[in-house]
């Protein structure tokens, strides 16, 4: 495993819905914040995934 500090990590992990419970407990486990959006919530229009993008990442 490679480790690289950083404040903020940002996933895109491909356009359909993914199991993420191993990376949320991982991250809550280790008090990260962790964001899911877009289609990585349900098969929706990419304008919901630009408008969640944008919200996020002004309150990061």
């Amino acid at each position: 495993m490679t480790e690289y500090p950083c404040d903020s990590v940002v996933v895109a992990i491909g356009a359909r819905s993914r199991n993420l419970a191993e990376i949320s407990s991982y991250c809550n486990a280790k008090g990260i914040p962790c964001h899911v959006i877009g289609d990585a919530v349900r098969a929706r229009r990419a304008l919901n995934a630009v408008a969640e993008a944008n919200e996020v990442a002004r309150a990061i």
